[in-house]
C-alpha cells in the first residue's frame, strides 16, 4: 500500500460536465449560510510532506454487503460528516467531493477532492485516486478481510500536505493525526450503517 502513486493522467474535463448528485446539510459549515473559508488549489511539492492514515474497523456485518456499500462513492456523503456535496462527470468515471473541513485551531478548510476508482477485486479490494489535474492530489485503498463472523475493512490514504499548513510550519505527521481524529468519528458512523444494514 505503501507504494501507492499519484498518476499523472490527460485532464479529464469534469469541470464542464458534472451533475449535482447529492447537496444535504450534513452538520458541517454550509457556504450558503456565508462561513469564511481557505481554499486549498496549492499542495507541498516535498517528499517529506506526503501524510499517510491507516484505519481498521471489525465489523458485525456480512464481507459483500460492506464491499457493495462502499463501492458506490454516492453512500460516502451518508458517513462523512466533511462532505457538503457529491458531484460527477457525464460519464460517471469520476465523483468530486466537495469538502469542509472545520479544524479545531484552524481556518475552515475548502476542498475539491475528485476520485476515481483505478482497480479493485470484488469482496477484496477498492483502489481510488484523483486522475485529474486539479483538486487535491490523493490516492488510497480499501481492503476487506473475514474474521470469522465479523468483516474487518482497513483503509489507507495518502495525499500532500496543503501548502496552507507548510507555511505555518505544520508537519505531515501534525496533519495526518488531524485527519486521524476527523476520519475516526466518521468510520464510527459507517460501522453503524453497515452493522444496521446487515440486520435488515
Amino acid at each position: 500500500m505503501r507504494s501507492c502513486k499519484l498518476l499523472c493522467n490527460k485532464l479529464i474535463q469534469t469541470h464542464r460536465k458534472i451533475s449535482v448528485l447529492h447537496k444535504i446539510k450534513n452538520n458541517i459549515p454550509n457556504p450558503i449560510l456565508d462561513h469564511s473559508s481557505i481554499i486549498f488549489y496549492n499542495f507541498s511539492q516535498k517528499n517529506d510532506n506526503i501524510c499517510e492514515n491507516f484505519f481498521k474497523i471489525s465489523l458485525d456485518s456480512k464481507l459483500n454487503n460492506c464491499y457493495r456499500y462502499l463501492f458506490n462513492f454516492k453512500n460516502l456523503i451518508e458517513w462523512n460528516y466533511f462532505i457538503y456535496q457529491i458531484i460527477e462527470n457525464l460519464d460517471k468515471r469520476v465523483s468530486i467531493l466537495h469538502v469542509y473541513l472545520n479544524l479545531k485551531n484552524y481556518q475552515i478548510i475548502e476542498l475539491l477532492l475528485p476520485i476515481t476508482i483505478v482497480n479493485y477485486e470484488k469482496n477484496k479490494y477498492i483502489e481510488f485516486q484523483n486522475i485529474t489535474k486539479f483538486g487535491m492530489p490523493m490516492c488510497g485503498r480499501l481492503y476487506f478481510t473475514e474474521n470469522n463472523s465479523n468483516t474487518d475493512i482497513h483503509l489507507y490514504i495518502k495525499y500532500p500536505l496543503p501548502y496552507y499548513f507548510e507555511e505555518m510550519k505544520i508537519s505531515s505527521e501534525h496533519f495526518s493525526l488531524i485527519i486521524q481524529e476527523l476520519f475516526e468519528k466518521c468510520l464510527t458512523k459507517l460501522a453503524g450503517i453497515l452493522e444496521a444494514k446487515n440486520l435488515s
